[in-house]
Parts: C-alpha cells; sequence; structure tokens
C-alpha cells in the first residue's frame, strides 16, 4: 500500500530518472493506494510519452483527493462505468486509460484507491 506521493515516486522511478516535482502541501486528507497485479507490467508496456501523461494525471488526481470532496476527481476525466461494481475510468491522454475502484478506508476520513489496469481502450473490455 503507497501513501500519499509515494505512488508517483514508485511510477517515476520506472520511467526515465528526472527532477522530483516540489511535494504537494500538506493536508488533513491523506489517500492510501494499492496496485492491482497487472499494473506494473502494463505500465512498463506504455510508451514515454503516455507513463508520462499518467504520472501528471496522477499529481492531479492525488491533489483533488487531498483538497476536495468528490469521489471521481473533475481534473482527471473520471467516470463510474456503468454496470461494473465500483470501478472507475479516468482518462489521462487520447488512448491513455486506467481503471480503479475504492477501497475500505484504512485511516478513518482517508480515500483509499485500488488501481486495477492501465492501457488505451482495449484494458475497458477487462478493467
Amino acid at each position: 500500500m503507497f501513501r500519499d506521493g509515494e505512488f508517483i515516486e514508485h511510477l517515476e522511478r520506472v520511467v526515465a530518472p528526472r527532477t522530483i516535482c516540489p511535494q504537494t502541501p500538506a493536508s488533513s486528507r491523506m489517500p492510501t493506494f494499492e496496485r492491482g497485479p497487472r499494473l506494473d507490467r502494463e505500465f512498463r508496456r506504455l510508451s514515454p510519452e503516455l507513463q508520462q501523461a499518467f504520472v501528471a494525471a496522477l499529481r492531479l488526481f492525488i491533489d483533488a483527493l487531498r483538497f476536495a470532496t468528490s469521489d471521481v476527481p473533475a481534473a482527471t476525466s473520471g467516470q463510474a462505468r456503468a454496470g461494473r461494481d465500483r470501478r472507475v475510468e479516468m482518462t489521462f491522454a487520447a488512448d491513455g486509460r486506467a481503471t480503479f475502484e475504492y477501497g475500505s478506508e484504512r485511516t478513518p476520513g482517508d480515500p483509499h484507491v485500488i488501481w486495477r489496469r492501465i492501457g488505451g481502450h482495449e484494458i475497458l473490455r477487462e478493467p
């Protein structure tokens, strides 16, 4: 399980080394994250451009969770998948999609996100 920026830091280590962005200011909400078994493999298969687009969208997503009250931050173009239990689709590029679901809070009041898949439109067949 990752706390706040740890997931971004993990993904940035997978992407080419680059300058680390300034830390996001602290807030009272500290989202936690975990990833499904396929996510690392699928992330590595993305082009460098899509990897960077996802990391940028992830920063917005984390900030929206920390500072907003909506379940699906508008900054990430997230939308609930009809008929797909609690899974949510996030668009981060023209053909860049990630799916996640909200899990049980690990810390009361803090959202917990389970990342499931990442890739192009093809992941939506089995999100």
